[in-house]
């Protein structure tokens, strides 16, 4: 059991510790993303994630789908007390790239998410297109016919495509 044991341990504890975790930009940004999860507000998921790639990640580290796909595992894998987490999740006809799952029976919801990654700089409609492809993987294997067949309330299809620090998505939330 962890107890802070004077005042003066617990000022020094919020004043050091929580406001300084509280006011880091990268913490910041994960709180975002576990909201935006949360809320299944996509959009912003992919901006904060992106703000989180810009500024923590370089892109000689970005060289490869599996990359991204860690990325995106670890970072919502902080977020066990509210998801389950899965990645090359055997779904439908294939294996999603991430899959999280809502441990709330009152909101639920499964993100299914198709990576796509894509070298030499493409132009944004080359990416736009790249993330389209990730989708229809998605709707073509029938990733979602679990999460049909569990009766899942919220079923968020999501391909997004990456090159460097720059990502494009394409999305559809599917009620069952």
């Amino acid at each position: 059991t962890l107890q802070i044991v004077n005042k003066e341990i617990k000022t020094t504890f919020n004043d050091e510790i929580i406001e300084t975790l509280t006011t880091n930009t990268s913490f910041q940004t994960l709180r975002k993303i576990r909201t935006n999860i949360l809320t299944k507000d996509v959009d912003n998921l992919i901006d904060n994630l992106s703000l989180y790639i810009l500024s923590n990640l370089s892109y000689l580290d970005l060289k490869s789908e599996k990359a991204y796909q860690i990325i995106l595992v670890t970072l919502t894998s902080l977020l066990e007390d509210i998801v389950e987490v899965k990645s090359e999740s055997e779904q439908g006809n294939g294996r999603c790239d991430v899959y999280l799952k809502s441990l709330d029976k009152n909101n639920e919801f499964t993100y299914i998410i198709k990576l796509k990654h894509r070298k030499n700089r493409p132009s944004d409609n080359e990416l736009i297109a790249s993330s389209e492809a990730a989708f229809n993987q998605i709707m073509n294997t029938k990733y979602y016919l679990k999460a049909k067949k569990e009766k899942v309330k919220n079923v968020i299809l999501l391909g997004i495509a990456f090159t460097n620090k720059r990502c494009k998505h394409k999305y559809d939330i599917i009620d069952f």
